[in-house]
Formats: C-alpha cells, structure tokens, sequence
C-alpha cells in the first residue's frame, strides 16, 4: 500500500505512483503486520494467510455456494482431520434505520422497496463496537444495484460484480455505521444472502495452523510452485490460485480438479516432487487453426482463378520468361 507518512508524499515521484493506485484503505489493515517500508510503499504480512497449497481431508459441501461466508466455513474444515467448530457465526445489527424505503421486519434474503421512486433511498445499519473481526456479506448482484459506505467512506466497486464480502473497521469504542445507497433508476434491491458475519479466532487459527502443518513444502518462483509432497499424505492438495484450466503439471497436461473455483490436485500418497506452472490454453492450436487458414486462403485462391480459365489464365500479366517455365 501507498506510504502515507512518506517524507517524499510533494514530490512528483510519489505523486505519479499514488495517482496509479485507486483503492479504499483496508478496514482489516490492523490485522496486518508492518514487515517493511520505502518512501513510496508500505509492506505487510498477514500473520493469518494460508499456505499456497494444503491438504484437504473431506470433501468441501456444494450446497453452501451462494454464501461465501458458509462457504469459507465449509472450506477450513476441509483442512485438519479433526472437527472444528464454527470459523464464522452470524450476528445481529444493533440498529436499523430506513430512508424512503418500506419497512423491514428482516434484512437476510428481503427484498427492500423504495416508497417514492423518483426520490433516492437509503438503508442506514449500525454495528457495535467490537475486538473481533466482522465481515458483511452478499450476493453477487447486490453491488451492481448499490453503494456501500462505511463510516461515511464509499467503497469501491469491482468492475465485475463486485465483492461479495466486505470487512468491517475493528474498532473497540465506537460503532460502525453501514449505509446501502440504491443506484438511480432501481427502485428495488433483494437483499440476498445479505448477513453479518463475526470471525471466530480460536477455530480459525486452529485451521490455519493445521493448514500449514500439514502443507507440501513449497517453492514459489518465476510464476510457478514447486510442490514436495509428505509420506502418507491424505491424497488430495488444494491451493489458494483460481480455477484455470492452462495449468500443467512439469509441463504436462494432467487433469486439474476444480474445487470450489479453486486449483485441486489428486496425487499419491507417497512424497512426490513436481511443479505447477502455467500455460495459456489453446497457443499451439490456435497456431495450427491460423496455418491452415492461410493455406486454405492460398489454395481457395489458386482454385479461383486455376479451372475456368486452364493454367494460362494465371499467367497472364506475367513476363514472358517466366511463362517459359510453364508452357
């Protein structure tokens, strides 16, 4: 993140790099850790990131997709053989208020109408204060009909849906207040799988540390990871890089498991040493496809002009000793 406290903020140096950067700042940043800094950036860790790749033990449920939330619940205990309990639990707003908007006996899955649709309307949420770790969370169109403040600070919306989890400010003595604007011309927002979530820190670093525990070692370097399996492994890797398909294994096409929308990979239960790069599909057909498109193009028109007129009709405008060649 950009260097704020930068000594160099007047210079045009700095100025030309902070007008690259449009982002909010990060309401979870005190969970990060200050690892090192430069007169343009700051440099942080998170204690709590997961490893590239980890076991996984069972299955992860397919039912609990449209809540990223129950989905990430789904996914950590998927990491230690053991069971875990809750890392998310759902949590009441302690405030609601409605501006221009019909009454709301419930937020989870309602749908809110405006009351006048020519003027705009808002719904104002209030949270209290809190040590732990809060999250909003949505589905996928709700962003595309909105905007969302936190603490009066718009956020930025993802170019595509949007994000569907949103970290709240940890702040211990004063509340946080959440206001959902309708976008012009909508005059209704379903209010899908909309929820406050708060992390649990105990199973929630009793599944990071199992995560990293039980991990392959790994070795990330030049756009690619190389993986060292365990003896007795549970057979079955996952790493924390999207779902693609272009993804080889020592540049060998292999069959790549979508877990989730995330990279699985089948392997033996034996320690096994192999590298995961990535190679953009469809290069070297592609290739093929455009050289025999040019060939059929060259052929379709050596045809045109070949079985009307006999072979003399290409030679036409040719000179006379290259004629020679073909009579």
């Amino acid at each position: 993140m950009v260097n704020t406290q930068s000594t160099k903020t007047t210079t045009p140096e700095y100025q030309q790099i902070s007008s690259r950067i449009i982002d909010n700042p990060r309401y979870d940043l005190p969970a990060y850790k200050l690892i090192g800094h430069n007169d343009y950036f700051n440099i942080y860790q998170n204690p709590d990131a997961l490893p590239v790749a980890t076991q996984i033990y069972r299955k992860v449920p397919t039912q609990v997709q449209a809540n990223p939330v129950l989905q990430q619940n789904a996914y950590f205990s998927t990491f230690t053989p053991e069971t875990i309990g809750a890392i998310f639990t759902t949590t009441d707003f302690s405030g609601i208020t409605v501006d221009n908007v019909k009454p709301l006996t419930t937020l989870t899955n309602a749908i809110a109408t405006k009351k006048d649709k020519k003027l705009g309307a808002t719904i104002t949420l209030n949270v209290n204060p809190s040590t732990e770790q809060r999250y909003l969370v949505m589905g996928e169109n709700m962003r595309k009909n909105m905007a969302i403040s936190i603490n009066n600070v718009p956020l930025k919306n993802d170019p595509d849906n949007g994000s569907k989890t949103v970290s709240l400010p940890i702040d211990a003595e004063k509340p946080t207040t959440v206001t959902l604007t309708f976008n012009r011309n909508i005059d209704q927002i379903d209010l899908d799988h909309f929820a406050l979530y708060t992390l649990n820190r105990q199973p929630f670093e009793q599944a990071v540390a199992a995560a990293k525990q039980h991990a392959p070692k790994q070795v990330v370097k030049n756009g690619s990871v190389t993986l060292t399996t365990r003896q007795n492994n549970s057979g079955y890797i996952m790493l924390t890089i999207p779902y693609e398909k272009g993804w080889q294994v020592d540049n060998k096409q292999v069959k790549i498991q979508n877990y989730r929308g995330f990279i699985g990979l089948k392997v033996p239960s034996a320690s096994l040493k192999f590298t995961l790069s990535y190679h953009t599909p469809g290069i070297k057909a592609g290739w093929t496809v455009t050289s025999l498109g040019l060939i059929g193009l060259i052929a379709l028109a050596f045809l045109e002009y070949w079985p009307r007129n006999g072979k003399h009709a290409i030679l036409v405008n040719w000179p006379a000793r290259f004629r020679t060649m073909w009579q």
